[in-house]
């Protein structure tokens, strides 16, 4: 009776042990289509449960479990079972099984070839079109023929007619273009990991557009999602346009040359919206706080601040009144008189700062009803 109990042992933490090797990437991605659904310890009702995601929120899943259920990554990265009728797939993560497979423009053999992949290269999958997948390569939208991609949860994910895809014209692309360094994040929401930074006039490919984000997949195919405010969209046909609406060749200059560079110092500062807080940091990516911010973000532009925010305001720069204040400008707070935080003007009653460990480095507002009052403004540029 022991030996069974110490097989069973080894054999969850076995399986352990395979589900965490594939957390470097899900094998499948999903929607939750409950008001609420439970993750439990186990896969079963009978498990303890351990967390609940809400209605459409963003799943990785990493494995099928015997009954229906799902193996996931948890919000904190550990392991967690959901029941698999509460998910709707995404997409799903396949190993390509032949070498020069075929990608066609539509779901039939008669479409045009736009790209080929080979044997054990992975792709993931977005919808099945009859006996085709809908696929990225690169950022170019394709089908490739079902036989020729294995995957335990493809046959999750939605099946559409082939008729709905034209075979000989395909739809027109659309696309985005960041109008400044952007963020390009795993999941849409400022405190989901940061996979890259993407600069302006580069190229991505839409995938949808919600409200304040959009999901895209980048020329060399990296999924996530950009803030929807900080990007030009448009069809494939005006990326000319798209990417020229971001030149300042026709933009006259501001009759103020340090106006200009203030717009700088906030156009740099934006691209870290939804890092980390740490006390006493000074990473830019990976957690600063207030004084920290602002002198991380100066540093870029060789204007050495005080470490601390009542340095700062005693130090470093010239005082201006609120009806003066420009972009770039620093804004001082505390109370009685005593500075304890420290933020960047950015335009429109806003600033930007390293605010608290609950909200990282954010976006708020400059003149204040509540919390500390403004002690004072200084420009150091």
């Amino acid at each position: 009776m022991a030996r069974k109990k110490i097989k069973k042992i080894i054999g969850a933490a076995t399986l352990g042990v395979l589900i965490f090797s594939q957390a470097l990437y899900a094998n499948a991605y999903g929607n939750v289509n409950a008001t609420s659904l439970n993750i439990r310890a186990g896969a079963s009702a009978n498990h303890k449960v351990i967390d609940s995601a809400g209605n459409n929120e963003y799943i990785h899943i990493l494995d099928k479990v015997d009954g229906g259920w799902y193996a996931i990554e948890t919000k904190t990265k550990g392991l967690g079972y959901v029941s698999g009728q509460y998910i709707d797939m995404q997409k799903a993560r396949g190993i390509v099984n032949a070498n020069n497979v075929n990608i066609r423009s539509g779901a039939d053999y008669s479409a045009p070839v736009i790209s080929k992949v080979h044997k054990n290269n992975v792709l993931y999958a977005h919808e099945q079109v009859g006996d085709w997948l809908l696929v990225y390569v690169g950022n170019q939208e394709g089908y490739i023929h079902r036989e020729f991609l294995d995957g335990i949860f493809i046959d999750q994910l939605t099946n559409k007619k082939a008729a709905a895809t034209p075979q000989n014209k395909p739809a027109e692309k659309t696309i985005a273009v960041p109008t400044t360094n952007v963020n390009l994040r795993e999941q849409a929401t400022t405190d989901s990991t940061v996979l890259r930074t993407v600069s302006p006039t580069t190229v991505v490919t839409v995938l949808s557009i919600g409200e304040d984000w959009v999901h895209v997949v980048t020329s060399d195919n990296i999924e996530g999602y950009m803030a929807k405010s900080y990007l030009n969209i448009g069809k494939e046909s005006a990326k000319d346009k798209l990417v020229g609406g971001n030149s300042q060749t026709n933009t006259p200059k501001p009759s103020n040359p340090s106006s200009n560079k203030g717009e700088e110092v906030v156009a740099y500062a934006m691209q870290f919206l939804g890092n980390p807080y740490v006390y006493g940091g000074n990473s830019l990516t990976t957690g600063v706080d207030c004084s920290g911010f602002t002198s991380q973000v100066y540093k870029n532009f060789g204007v050495s601040l005080s470490r601390s925010s009542s340095a700062q305001y005693a130090n470093n720069g010239t005082h201006v009144s609120s009806s003066d204040v420009r972009p770039g400008d620093l804004m001082f707070y505390g109370y009685n008189g005593n500075v304890s935080h420290v933020a960047i003007y950015i335009g429109n009653g806003q600033v930007i700062q390293a605010s608290t460990p609950k909200t990282g480095i954010t976006t708020g507002t400059a003149f204040r009803t509540s919390g500390k009052p403004l002690i004072g403004i200084k420009r150091v540029i």
